[in-house]
């Protein structure tokens, strides 16, 4: 991989930590002077995984050495917490590069470091302070200067999750999945225990899927990935059909919630059978009004999309005695085109619902491509009330469950046109997908 900072991302077993050890080695072997550091959330942990993994794979290397007359392992310090490993050529008078390792419970611990690489496992358990002072510490002119993340999946709205998975770290940034099952040298026995995972821990666990943190139950039940999720074929044939009806620029709609932190958008737009298709979502992180609405323009403008109508939460048209001028206004200053839409929440929820569990020409009228991860997610469950029942959980992915929530309450009039009931064709459900019995045309 050519990113600079990688993201090895998997289930138990799948070798995640092996692999960002051989990472390691690898560095000191071609590195000769270069500084490598080994870091966990606790030291602990640290020394009763990663360490012996990074030990024993040291130990194989040096099978044989006798013969050889070449050792690998130079020296082993517990109370430095660091280690020499032979370098395969000698540059600038080093033949050896050092490894330490160390817990990230403090970023003072950090101060002074030189480092080349740095390999972080089980990224998920530690801070986003602590990975930016490490990547601070990219600047050993002997070492790539490069960063290798190992983790199980992260929850929504994690570091690991915005800058490598949802790709706002930039060009910079890169992943690589794998599921236990991709680790062909694991015993039979363990296999079979974890297959007899309950759904969600064998998603996160063994199949390395982000799981949704469900509450106080579900808001939306009538979401099946397999029949509302636009993938492979299916979705190639579909944005075939909208060049077909649009041509080259696709005239689509936006949904847009002011987030007070996470600003969010979601693009939608129709296809010629009636289906409502879910093209883009965005959700900005500590971001300007300005930064927010240029983003959009620039999303618009790499997409080469018509955007007709912005949807929004009709409280932006209100003035304070802080802001003199609205945020409906500022739309319009900056070239977007706002529409207030109904921000009462039942009526946007069981829309959604009807949307789902619709057919149209034996499809679900309302289709997500699959880029949308986080929508995804949101309609697997962890868009879900609290424990009281009466309003969403606080998440991340609320706001862009509202934000598509106003696009589809301002298109309710056109929705609504294209919901004409007619006599059900068939009793049949499709397995694991309840739909209502109203079928469209």
């Amino acid at each position: 991989m050519p990113h600079r900072y990688r993201l090895f991302l998997g289930g138990v077993g799948s070798g995640k930590t092996t692999a960002g050890c051989l990472e390691v080695i690898r560095i000191c072997l071609f590195y000769p002077g270069t500084q490598v550091l080994i870091a966990r959330k606790t030291a602990r942990e640290l020394e009763k995984t990663t360490l012996q993994v990074f030990d024993e794979l040291l130990t194989l290397l040096d099978e044989g050495w006798e013969k050889t007359g070449v050792k690998f392992k130079m020296d082993w310090n517990n109370e430095e917490q660091m280690c020499t490993v032979r370098s395969l050529y000698s540059k600038d008078g080093y033949d050896y590069a050092i490894v330490y390792w160390m817990g990230m419970d403090k970023t003072d611990k950090l101060q002074g470091m030189n480092l080349g690489a740095f390999f972080l496992d089980e990224g998920r358990e530690v801070e986003e302070k602590f990975f930016e002072v490490l990547k601070s510490r990219l600047r050993n002119p002997r070492g790539p200067r490069r960063g290798w993340i190992a983790s199980l999946p992260p929850p929504s709205g994690h570091w690991l999750d915005r800058l490598f998975l949802r790709g706002e770290g930039g060009e910079d940034y890169g992943y690589i999945h794998a599921t236990t099952f991709d680790n062909p040298h694991l015993p039979e026995d363990f296999i079979r225990d974890v297959m007899n995972y309950d759904e969600w821990v064998y998603r996160e666990f063994v199949l390395g899927e982000q799981v949704p943190n469900i509450q106080g139950g579900p808001i939306f039940t009538n979401f099946s990935k397999e029949h509302h999720v636009l993938t492979g074929a299916k979705l190639s044939e579909k944005m075939e059909r909208l060049k077909r009806v649009y041509g080259e620029r696709l005239h689509v709609y936006r949904g847009i919630d002011f987030g007070y932190h996470n600003p969010a958008a979601v693009w939608v737009t129709f296809d010629d059978e009636g289906h409502l298709i879910v093209l883009r979502e965005f959700l900005g992180v500590r971001m300007t009004f300005e930064e927010f609405v240029n983003r959009l323009k620039a999303i618009d403008a790499a997409e080469g999309w018509v955007v007709l109508r912005d949807f929004h939460d009709p409280h932006a048209t209100y003035r304070t005695d802080v802001a003199h001028i609205d945020r409906h206004s500022l739309m319009m200053e900056m070239g977007l085109k706002p529409t207030p839409a109904s921000c009462r929440f039942e009526d946007g929820i069981h829309m959604i619902e009807r949307l789902l569990g619709t057919l149209v020409f034996k499809e679900p009228m309302l289709q997500i491509h699959e880029r949308c991860r986080l929508l995804i997610l949101g309609f697997q469950g962890e868009y879900c009330y609290d424990n009281t029942g009466k309003k969403p959980q606080n998440s991340v992915v609320v706001h862009l469950m509202d934000a598509l929530r106003y696009a589809i309450m301002g298109l309710w009039g056109k929705l609504s046109s294209n919901m004409q009931i007619v006599k059900p064709a068939s009793k049949r459900r499709w397995e694991g997908f309840s739909y209502s019995e109203d079928f469209v045309r």
